[in-house]
C-alpha cells in the first residue's frame, strides 16, 4: 500500500507553478515569433491599423495557430455576425471579391471554391476556437460584463473591434477609450488571459498618442 502523506511531504517544497509553465502564444506566422518571441499570459495586444488593412484576417489567422496548439480562443466580432465573418475570411482566403455570389459565379475556378470551402470548414469545426458575432453595439458596461464571462474559459480572446464599443453610451471617443483599456487590463490581470484587440485607426490619428 502506498504512503501518500508521506510521497507528498518528499514533494512539499516543489514549484509546480515552475514546472507546469503555460505554453506561450504564437503572432500566427513563425517569421513573427522567431523575431520578436511567442507573448505569454497577461498580456494587451492593441493592434491598430487602418480600415480594410487585413487586420481581422491576419488575427483570424493568428487565432487560428493558437487554437491548433490546444489553447482554448474567443474571437468576438464587433463589427459582424459570426456566419459573416467566416464567409468574409473565407473569401478572402481563397481571393474571391466580397460581392461575389461564391457558389452561382462563373469566373470563380474550382481551386477557389474548394479553397474557400476548406476555410470555412475550419474555421467552424476547429477545436478550441470560438466565434462570437453581436448584432447590436455592446454598451461598455455590457462588452465588460461579456469579457468577464469569457474570461473564466479562454485563454485567449480577440475583439475585433474596440471602436464599436459604447457608441450608444453618450460619449466621446476621446472618453470611452481609456475607460476600455482599462477593462481589458483589469480583466487580463485578474483572470491571468491574454486579449488581442483590433481598433480602426485613422490618418488623422497617426501622431495622438494612445490614451
Amino acid at each position: 500500500e502506498i504512503n501518500w502523506e508521506a510521497l507528498l511531504e518528499d514533494y512539499s517544497d516543489i514549484n509546480l507553478d515552475e514546472i507546469v509553465k503555460p505554453q506561450p502564444f504564437t503572432w500566427g506566422i513563425s517569421s513573427i515569433d522567431s523575431k520578436i518571441g511567442l507573448f505569454d499570459y497577461n498580456k494587451l495586444i492593441i493592434v491598430p491599423w487602418e480600415a480594410g488593412s487585413w487586420k481581422t484576417t491576419y488575427t483570424i489567422q493568428m487565432a487560428m495557430e493558437n487554437a491548433r496548439n490546444w489553447m482554448k480562443v474567443a474571437y468576438l466580432s464587433l463589427e459582424m455576425g459570426a456566419k459573416w465573418l467566416v464567409v468574409a475570411t473565407a473569401k478572402k482566403a481563397a481571393g474571391i471579391e466580397m460581392q461575389t455570389v461564391v457558389w452561382k459565379a462563373v469566373p470563380i475556378s474550382d481551386t477557389q471554391k474548394q479553397l474557400f470551402a476548406d476555410t470555412v470548414k475550419e474555421m467552424t469545426q476547429l477545436e478550441n476556437l470560438t466565434l462570437i458575432g453581436y448584432a447590436e453595439s455592446l454598451t461598455l458596461k455590457s462588452f465588460e460584463k461579456e469579457l468577464e464571462r469569457l474570461a473564466v474559459e479562454y485563454d485567449l480572446i480577440f475583439i475585433d473591434n474596440l471602436w464599436f464599443i459604447g457608441r450608444t453610451d453618450s460619449r466621446s471617443e476621446t472618453e470611452l477609450t481609456p475607460l476600455i483599456t482599462e477593462c481589458c487590463m483589469n480583466i487580463r490581470k485578474n483572470h491571468r488571459i491574454s486579449i488581442v484587440a483590433l481598433t480602426h485607426m485613422t490618418k488623422g490619428s497617426e501622431k495622438q498618442e494612445w490614451p
